[in-house]
């Protein structure tokens, strides 16, 4: 593959400590053995102080440099989904539009390792946890978890909170209240959603602020069935920003009721006016949870970003517009590894199509009633003016 050649000769002019080599398997069978090629077209990759290989056969420039990445590291660090609470599983089937078994492939990709916990059967966050992951529990946490929760953020934990509409969670809410975001009882309604052939719970966030997050990052993602924040400012050791909010336009609509029957429309006296914050960052210098003794521990300055929505990084919307890269630019800072903080090329092997229902109908009348029709008009209009002997 010339293009591929072509692409690792670049890597190794950008970089003197990269060297290539293509190889003819078949001309160098102990070559290959010894770095268990068994199929055209595959690279191997291997450092020099050891013995690690890393073999890339999708021959694309993200999966090379993925592997780079990998294999330049000398250990992976782990991030935990947790579960028992109705979460989506990571381990869900591709195909289970809920599931988060895509975003975990992204996530061992990008060099990290990834599991599942059940606090509740634990004794603690892991010791060795870079990221603590909580994804649209449908029921709260119980009362031990909040406390293994607070330990670890009193110990300089990272968290990512992303959130489920219309769920009632009061213990996790009250730790985030603690650090400075306060979730908004809503749900978010973009009608331009509407108009780019989504849905209106389905906002479009173009808005990001000024941070290392979305530094460069220039790209809209959408958050199905949002909420919205409230950021709460003058928290001794806490210091709380907005990262994302939503486009003019767009509302908090807090008659969740209305919402199941499909109903929505801007109340100024009940509803929350744009732009509404949907992703914020609490950075903790201090440890704040001291009710307990247990919980005493030496702080290393703790991060938790929180989404509006859960849904946006399921295996349906995750490969929509910029989902991706923001929920792994998020894992990357977090995890305090900024150069993987980056626009990612478009993984184009999935990608949903938005319509609305007028859309819909005429994809199926199109095709389906008025092609057939009009080709039979022709072929009537065609033996008529024959038997017509025209």
């Amino acid at each position: 593959n010339i293009q591929i050649e072509d692409t690792l000769r670049q890597y190794e002019k950008m970089s003197p400590k990269i060297k290539f080599q293509s190889i003819d398997a078949d001309r160098n069978p102990a070559l290959a053995k010894r770095f268990n090629i068994n199929k055209y077209g595959t690279i191997a990759l291997n450092r020099k102080d050891n013995d690690a290989v890393e073999r890339v056969e999708e021959l694309t420039e993200q999966a090379i440099t993925n592997a780079l990445i990998r294999i330049s590291k000398n250990e992976k660090k782990k991030i935990y989904f947790t579960k028992g609470h109705g979460e989506p599983s990571i381990e869900a089937p591709q195909n289970e539009k809920n599931g988060l078994s895509v975003i975990k492939k992204e996530i061992e990709n990008e060099n990290y390792q990834v599991s599942e916990i059940e606090l509740f059967n634990s004794t603690g966050v892991p010791d060795d946890c870079s990221i603590l992951v909580i994804s649209g529990p449908q029921v709260d946490l119980f009362d031990t978890e909040v406390k293994y929760i607070k330990k670890y953020i009193n110990k300089g934990g990272n968290i990512i909170f992303l959130y489920s509409a219309f769920s009632k969670l009061p213990k996790l809410e009250s730790i985030l209240k603690e650090v400075g975001i306060e979730p908004d009882n809503d749900v978010i309604v973009d009608k331009f959603s509407r108009m780019l052939g989504g849905d209106f719970l389905m906002p479009i966030i173009s808005q990001y602020e000024s941070h290392d997050i979305t530094r460069s990052f220039g790209i809209a993602t959408f958050f199905p069935m949002c909420r919205s924040f409230e950021i709460k400012t003058g928290i001794n050791g806490i210091t709380v920003q907005a990262i994302a909010k939503t486009n003019p336009g767009s509302w908090g609509e807090t008659d969740l009721n209305g919402i199941k029957r499909g109903q929505a429309g801007f109340s100024e006296k009940d509803d929350k006016k744009s732009p509404l914050t949907v992703m914020a960052i609490s950075n903790i210098d201090n440890s704040i949870f001291k009710a307990d003794s247990d919980l005493n521990t030496n702080n290393t300055k703790a991060k938790i970003v929180v989404f509006g929505s859960s849904e946006f990084i399921n295996n349906t919307y995750l490969s929509v517009s910029g989902n991706r890269d923001l929920i792994l630019n998020t894992i990357s800072f977090l995890a305090q590894q900024g150069e993987l903080i980056s626009i990612r090329a478009k993984d184009k092997s999935f990608e949903p199509l938005f319509m609305s229902k007028i859309q819909g109908r005429m994809l199926f009348i199109i095709p389906t009633v008025f092609l057939p029709l009009l080709v039979l008009a022709i072929a009537i209009m065609v033996f008529v003016r024959r038997r017509m002997g025209y």
